[in-house]
């Protein structure tokens, strides 16, 4: 039977870490002993994982949602869970959001305009997750409007054959929080969506590529400059000698590509009669 690492058995480390930046203004926090409270808004797949390690941790955990229906059957014991829309206080140090809550806009949930409010520090479960990944792991991140899946799976399997082991994650296949580890320098290959990538500031990678963009999730984003945005976090933070590819026929990419170094990046090209990728220096 493989051996199988926890990448998430500091999850403690980085919530405090990233509860005790925000709270700069507070000295009397004593880094040892201080226990962040945290509050997971959305109980799909990814916000239930998410609530999982922390309580395995050891964190007093809470899950809410818009949908009173979705906090039964709890993933693991002591989780807490309450209906937070009409409560006086957030009683709580940090907001970690699942990918479908909006934070823009005149659509932003309740809960987040209530948290900056009241002082919260704020992240993500996709934050959380990449802040969390031993730093030996390499990363190869995918997004795009379509063809993400296919890219990701097609990835895992050639690299697979070549170099095991890769994983693909994020939407495609497990949950963030689940996912173990073989080595600490497995290769995650994740599929990226823009609901999640507007909410990240601790993502790098290795290889970065981002599809063609067509307009989509506007409901969410309100306006397609903001769904644009929200795909070119994906290149923010490169890691030494990264690579990042961006599809050359997209003109909603062409301003971003022409005011960065373009020696930096590699051009994919999808010949439109063969559909066959055609990578160009």
């Amino acid at each position: 039977m493989k051996r199988v690492l926890n990448p998430f058995a500091q999850t403690v480390h980085h919530l405090k870490r990233h509860v005790l930046a925000f709270k700069t203004t507070n000295t009397n926090i004593d880094n040892n002993s201080y226990t962040p409270r945290v509050l997971i808004l959305g109980a799909g797949l990814s916000g239930r994982s998410c609530a999982k390690a922390c309580v395995s941790e050891n964190l007093p955990t809470t899950l809410t949602d818009d949908r009173p229906d979705h906090l039964f059957n709890l993933p693991c014991p002591g989780l807490l869970t309450r209906d937070l829309l009409n409560a006086p206080h957030l009683d709580f140090d940090l907001l970690v959001l699942s990918p479908s809550v909006i934070i823009h806009g005149p659509k932003t949930h309740p809960l987040v305009l209530r948290a900056r409010k009241e002082g919260l520090a704020i992240t993500s479960d996709t934050d959380l997750f990449f802040a969390c990944l031993p730093p030996e792991a390499k990363l190869i991140n995918v997004s795009g409007t379509n063809g993400k899946s296919s890219t990701v799976s097609l990835t895992q399997h050639i690299l697979n054959q070549l170099a095991p082991p890769a994983l693909a994650i994020g939407n495609i296949g497990q949950p963030f929080f689940d996912v173990r580890l073989e080595t600490p320098s497995t290769t995650l290959v994740t599929e990226l969506s823009s609901y999640q990538l507007e909410k990240v500031e601790s993502l790098t990678y290795d290889v970065a590529l981002l599809l063609p963009l067509t307009p989509d999730h506007l409901e969410h984003h309100g306006q397609m400059e903001a769904y644009v945005a929200a795909k070119l976090k994906l290149f923010e933070k490169g890691r030494p000698q990264s690579s990042a590819l961006y599809a050359f026929k997209d003109s909603y990419q062409e301003p971003y590509v022409q005011k960065n170094d373009l020696h930096r990046f590699l051009a994919v090209c999808f010949e439109e009669t063969k559909k066959v990728p055609l990578v160009i220096a």
